[in-house]
């Protein structure tokens, strides 16, 4: 619609009300409304304004009225009462309405200062909590300040008398604004080392927060920093600091927690005990997400004995002992990385755990004055236990083995993993120790689709059905594989090595796994190493000689384990059956005038050509 745009003023005006009021006009004509449709609408406006400012003119007077006692001499208290027949149904209303908030939004620590003469943050805690737990559970909101809160070590604590939170309700969720951190202050490893837990059992010394024997306890957004420096060795009678405990609980929930320096485990589960926590439990469902351990005194996380189906996705440990222990029963690990932790990044030594992708690498142990303590390192060890299914994942550059199974482990699968570079320097370099005992055997490990490369690929001892199936890899060492004849059952096959095979075990299976030496002579090798696998071709041969052999026992000729070869294949066939066969399944053929046809059942004598029919 077309419309008479309003004319600047002219310089009769001074010039900054000119200035002012051409900016106006200009901004009006820019609105799209003739002059008249524009002071109409000013107009509307200024009549809603009106009634508005007299309405609450009208208001106020009733307000005042009734505040002065004009209207009822009592009608100060009937404006406060409400709809109310009295004024302790409104307060109570009131209070009802704020418990309904706290519920769904929580509680501050911020209602619960420190009291006169307390000098940490551990019994506001308390305080808190134990409100909530006496509404029936709810959540304690902790926000980030100017300075950390702090817990101190009280110097008398015994695991019958630690110094921690402890709670005992159920459905209490303690969350971080804003990642709050929690100072543990005050313990000493002399201390911790003086004190015998029960049973090495994971008993409370110094616990942030401690659920004992309760359901669905959750602990979301928190940082917790200790005093830990690094370089010491963990003494296992001695009990754990734990930043979160969950002992006899069920339905656990743990996520964005970050542990630092922690003289003990940064989340710690385990069951409980009537003497120390709470009545005897196991813990049932444990989850933990997205959480950090950095050079904690023991392992960054442990779950232990007593606990079923736990679940941890997306963690990160370095610089503990362990990063992530596990003696769960049910137990599945996602997209983590345990990395540059000191005796294993990952061990297992529960039953039915599943280990999905993730990197376990540069695992090294480094003393407090710079050694390196040579008998840890590891990528991942299984110590006890059955049922490891592991799938996927990078085992790398640890300082000893990329996988270490303990004597007595069973029904390991281990899929499409990359195991590389493991140790190099160690005694017995190999990316697999699979070392079982004479009482002790390993039984039921299956290596299938990894790539493998080191010094040797695996060393197995005292195991029973070992299999290498469809692996590939490139070895510095003399073998790929080394069986021992201590084991049963044994297969290496459809490998691509670039060495070959060791198989002593007479029962063993070999075929197919690269890595063979082919060599021509003119007789069958009684001289020089050989290894499974190996082939010797007839540089010379004759109608009826033997063509090919193939090497069925590694070893050295003049030690105790000499080779041992079998002819495989001749050229052509014998003409007589003057001398005893080469090899069993050769072939004869006579002339004259009955010819007949024989093969080879032995090679003892003459006598071990038997006839299959007249040619």
């Amino acid at each position: 619609m077309s419309f008479e745009k309003v004319p600047l003023i002219n310089s009769a005006h001074g010039s900054d009300t000119r200035n002012i009021i051409n900016e106006l006009i200009k901004l009006f004509n820019s609105m799209g409304y003739t002059y008249d449709e524009a002071l109409q609408k000013a107009h509307n406006v200024l009549n809603e304004a009106q009634q508005t400012n007299d309405m609450n003119v009208d208001v106020q007077q009733q307000i005042n009225n009734i505040i002065d006692g004009v209207a009822d001499p009592n009608s100060e208290i009937a404006q406060a009462r409400g709809s109310f027949e009295v004024l302790n149904g409104r307060l109570k209303a009131h209070e009802n309405a704020t418990e309904t908030t706290n519920e769904t939004i929580g509680i501050s620590i911020l209602r619960f200062p420190r009291l006169a003469l307390e000098v940490d943050d551990l019994q506001r805690f308390q305080r808190a909590i134990d409100h909530l737990g006496s509404l029936g559970g709810g959540r304690l909101l902790i926000p980030r300040g100017s300075m950390p809160y702090r817990i101190n070590f009280r110097n008398n604590s015994t695991i019958t008398n630690p110094t921690r939170v402890k709670i005992t309700h159920d459905n209490i969720e303690i969350v971080g604004v804003g990642s709050p951190v929690i100072e543990m202050q005050g313990l000493t490893l002399d201390y911790l080392h003086s004190i015998d837990d029960y049973a090495s059992s994971g008993r409370d010394i110094f616990t942030v927060f401690s659920f004992c024997g309760v359901r669905s306890p959750k602990v979301i957004g928190m940082r917790f920093e200790g005093e830990y420096e690094g370089g010491e060795t963990f003494r296992y009678k001695s009990p754990r600091a734990i930043a979160v405990a969950f002992k006899g609980c069920i339905d656990s929930h743990a996520e964005n927690i970050y542990g630092e320096g922690i003289f003990g485990n940064v989340i710690n589960a385990v069951n409980s005990y009537i003497d120390y926590d709470a009545p005897y439990s196991n813990t049932y469902n444990t989850t933990i997400v997205n959480s950090t351990a950095r050079r904690c005194l023991e392992n960054g996380f442990n779950m232990m004995g007593g606990t079923y189906n736990s679940k941890f996705s997306g963690i990160f440990s370095t610089e503990c002992a362990n990063g992530l222990e596990s003696a769960s029963d049910g137990f599945t690990l996602d997209g983590s990385a345990l990395t540059g932790n000191m005796s294993s990044n990952l061990a297992l030594s529960g039953k039915n755990q599943v280990i999905n992708g993730g990197i376990y690498t540069a695992a090294k142990f480094v003393k407090k004055d710079g050694t390196i303590d040579e008998s840890k390192g590891y990528g991942i060890i299984v110590t006890g236990g059955e049922g490891v299914f592991i799938n996927g994942g990078i085992y790398g550059d640890n300082f000893s083995y990329g996988v270490y199974l303990y004597p007595g482990v069973k029904n390991i699968k281990i899929d499409n993993a990359e195991i590389a570079n493991n140790a190099l320097t160690a005694s017995t370099p190999a990316a697999f120790y699979i070392a079982g005992t004479e009482s002790n055997k390993i039984e039921n490990v299956k290596v299938s689709g990894c790539i493998i490369s080191g010094n040797t690929g695996g060393v197995i001892n005292f195991a029973d059905d070992v299999s290498f199936v469809g692996n590939s890899g490139n070895f510095t060492g003399s073998y790929s594989l080394s069986f021992s004849a201590s084991s049963t059952g044994s297969i290496a096959k459809n490998n691509d090595f670039d060495k070959s095979v060791s198989m002593t075990d007479t029962s063993g299976e070999v075929y197919n796994n690269g890595g063979y030496k082919i060599v021509e002579r003119s007789s069958l090798p009684t001289e020089g190493t050989w290894d499974i696998g190996d082939i010797v071709k007839n540089a010379y041969p004759s109608i009826g000689s033997w063509l090919e052999a193939r090497c069925l026992q590694a070893g050295s000729y003049g030690t105790s384990e000499e080779p041992i070869f079998q002819v495989t294949q001749q050229n052509g066939v014998a003409n007589n059956i003057s001398s005893p066969p080469i090899f069993v399944g050769q072939q004869a053929v006579t002339g004259g005038s009955n010819p007949a046809f024989y093969v080879a059942v032995n090679t003892s004598s003459v006598d071990d050509w038997m006839k299959v029919s007249n040619t």
